[in-house]
């Protein structure tokens, strides 16, 4: 199956869900699809974008005969809609450290140079593993992490809060629940 093809499957189960999509293949890159993901609280666009390459270069493993068909690594990644002042980088690159402790093999990262934030999901899998379950599935775990977390990702790379402060109102907060 082509990326072509794989990514017009994945665009009719994101569509079966409600998401709007675009394919992009214009021969300069691989083909990615965009879905909308919504807005976020403040009401700001919220895209993913999935990219979906076939593990060539893995030599042997594609050698081996397997019914599935060839391993492809789909690299779902999502922007998120705000910025990181430079003098919240150090705290920022803290709190996604730490969020990231937590997180099991997905994560957030921060490209410093130009304050983006995002968060990426890689699956390998067989081509014939992709369905809709895993589609959906890791577009709601990327949701719902981002759901999680944006809020006091956005406090500290704005500069409202350090990691510090956010950490004292965590360790608050939960001495608060123990003690119900």
């Amino acid at each position: 199956m082509a990326s072509e093809t794989l990514l017009q499957n994945m665009n009719g189960w994101l569509r079966e869900e409600f998401f709007q999509n675009n394919i992009y293949s214009d021969g300069s890159v691989p083909p990615f699809l965009i879905a909308d993901l919504g807005k976020d609280p403040q009401g700001r666009n919220r895209f993913l974008r999935v990219l979906p390459l076939y593990q060539e270069a893995l030599g042997i493993l594609q050698k081996a005969p397997n019914e599935l068909g060839p391993l492809v690594s789909l690299d779902f990644s999502s922007e998120l809609p705000f910025l990181c002042k430079p003098e919240a980088a150090k705290d920022l690159a803290s709190l996604l450290f730490f969020i990231n402790k937590e997180i099991q093999l997905s994560g957030f990262s921060f490209d410093e140079a130009e304050g983006k934030i995002l968060f990426r999901h890689i699956n390998y899998c067989p081509e014939k593993g992709i369905d809709h379950r895993l589609t959906i599935g890791i577009t709601g775990l990327i949701l719902l992490y981002m759901d999680l977390y944006s809020q006091a990702i956005e406090e500290i790379a704005s500069g409202k809060k350090t990691f510090n402060e956010a950490m004292e109102e965590l360790v608050h907060a939960a001495k608060q629940v123990l003690k119900q």
